[in-house]
């Protein structure tokens, strides 16, 4: 963080400082008041299963300059306490003045699929050259973003945001608070159709991040998310730069081919890709990231010798292995668009069983039903041999595939905890599994269930 003073905090926030504030600087911002360290902000946020405000005390004792909380707050005794509307939302606003105050250039990223991958390909790549700063994780809310403007200091040249949403307007709000040099589209697809609607409501939202790019700034959306869109927004104001394995894309990936080791191909014409990671789509991340990081005073040849050290984040595409199974782990998201990506992925075994299990895509409103049904289809077209559904949508799945008529063999479990029980004694020895699923459906729990069924640890694929 560039240190900031209490005051100049709470200016940017809104607040109103409690008699016991004092001026002083601030070096850091917390929101957990476990891992508060002395000079930092708290941000007592209330979320459904907690109240950081009953943390206040703790975080004083731990060393905090000041917290900020709602302004019905009270505590006995004087406390360096700053009083807000709302904890979140000052909290983005200190972080767009932190923006403001910084000097390093803002990557911002979002997607319906694609753009943690992205993110994080782009920051292995920048994080070679120049001082950066990002969040490793998931950080997209309006939480996780502000933190990650926060984490950076003047050292840093990059700031590399992914942005998420679940509702509209989420994805303009906090483009605004990023107003960031490049902004990168990754995909457009059915996720959260539950608060959109309609995947034209989608492609709009992801869209308005270009609405809060800065002039004379960059733009890198897929190729695929605007074919038959016409001219691109602020085309005047921005430069534009379409990516991706469409054939009329300015950044164009071809000749893609993978495994479950590695994933080459040709970007613009003359850079080979060699990814050590697989699915075909991971292709067409690399070419964002290549855009973005060439923009970005990265040499082409240093970009791709960069990019064959990637690992992917964790709980997306892990492969490992264990004496008995090969375990594809994408439990962390899931929708309709990165399913169909991770059942190419899948396609790659040629000399095993390949078994699905497939748990719930969450946020899909009115649609669940269908399209888990499509899902299900997918995953049978695809030449999945055994097809194992679970959640709550495991019937529209187990549907979908039998509707084909095909020759998987389909299994439905209604509880992660039955499918727990069952699915180790529905496979066979050398089966390749992909495991996939929105975060809330937990699947995780079935990936430590089968390493508990193996000899020896699982270990990354080789």
């Amino acid at each position: 963080m560039i240190p900031m003073s209490v005051a100049q905090i709470a200016w940017a926030a809104n607040a109103i400082p409690s008699s016991a504030i004092e001026d002083g600087m601030v070096t850091g911002v917390s929101t957990d008041s476990r891992t508060v360290n002395p000079g930092e902000l708290f941000v007592a946020i209330k979320g459904e299963r907690f109240d950081g405000h009953d943390y206040v005390e703790q975080a004083i004792s731990r060393g905090a300059t000041a917290c900020l909380v709602d302004s019905g707050f009270r505590l006995k005794s004087p406390a360096p306490l700053l009083y807000v509307d709302d904890a979140v939302a000052a909290l983005g606003r200190v972080a767009a003045h932190h923006r403001r105050i910084g000097h390093a250039k803002v990557i911002a990223i979002t997607g319906s699929a694609g753009k943690t991958t992205t993110k994080a390909m782009i920051a292995h790549v920048l994080g070679q050259t120049f001082p950066i700063a990002y969040a490793p994780k998931s950080f997209n809310n309006q939480i996780g973003v502000p933190l990650t403007l926060l984490s950076s200091n003047r050292d840093d040249q990059f700031v590399i945001v992914e942005i998420g949403t679940s509702r509209p307007g989420e994805v303009s709000a906090l483009s605004n608070m990023t107003r960031p040099d490049v902004g990168v589209v990754t995909s457009v697809g059915a996720a959260h159709l539950a608060g959109f609607g309609s995947i034209d409501a989608i492609r709009r939202e992801k869209m308005s991040l270009f609405d809060h790019v800065v002039k004379g700034g960059r733009a890198y959306v897929n190729a695929v998310a605007v074919d038959g869109v016409g001219v691109l927004p602020r085309s005047g104001e921005i430069g534009w730069r379409t990516f991706g394995d469409h054939p009329e894309a300015d950044i164009q990936v071809a000749d893609i081919a993978s495994d479950l080791k590695q994933t080459t191909a040709m970007i613009d014409g003359r850079f080979a890709l060699e990814l050590p990671v697989a699915g075909p789509h991971n292709a067409v991340n690399a070419c964002a990231a290549f855009g973005v990081c060439l923009a970005c005073g990265v040499p082409g040849q240093q970009i791709m010798a960069s990019l064959k050290t990637f690992a992917m984040p964790p709980m997306r595409l892990n492969i490992t292995a264990s004496d008995r199974w090969t375990i594809i782990d994408d439990c962390y998201n899931a929708n309709p668009l990165s399913v169909r990506a991770s059942l190419d992925v899948l396609k790659c075994e040629k000399n095993h069983r390949r078994v699905f299990v497939a748990g719930t895509m969450a946020e899909l409103g009115g649609a669940a039903h269908e399209l888990h049904r499509e899902l299900g289809a997918s995953a049978s077209e695809s030449g999945v041999d055994v097809l194992i559904a679970v959640g709550e949508f495991a019937k529209d799945v187990a549907d979908g595939a039998q509707r084909l008529g095909k020759n998987a063999q389909v299994f439905e479990f209604k509880t992660v905890d039955d499918a727990c029980a069952n699915v180790p004694g529905l496979l066979l020895d050398g089966d390749t599994i992909l495991v996939k699923g929105s975060r809330s459906a937990g699947l995780e729990r079935i990936i430590s269930q089968l390493a508990n069924h193996s000899d020896r640890p699982m270990q990354p694929a080789t």
